[in-house]
């Protein structure tokens, strides 16, 4: 399935949106801003066709993760 990955990261907490290719929300929450608990929310769909991200301080390790 073609999806749309967006993440809002902060130091304590990340927002995910999860989109369909037709642009319906999948799934949408937050989670503590650690790559094990991302992963766990994005539950194994793959990669996903366009990961946007909005970065502040902790975003390097977020962009290497989703890359």
């Amino acid at each position: 399935m073609d999806h749309y990955v967006g993440l809002d990261v902060s130091v304590r907490s990340t927002s995910i949106c999860i989109l369909s290719a037709a642009g319906q929300v999948v799934r949408e929450g937050k989670v503590e801003s650690e790559p094990e608990a991302i992963a766990a929310f994005l539950g194994g769909r793959g990669p996903p066709r366009s990961p946007t991200t909005h970065l502040g301080t902790p975003g390097s390790w977020s962009s290497r993760g989703t890359a």
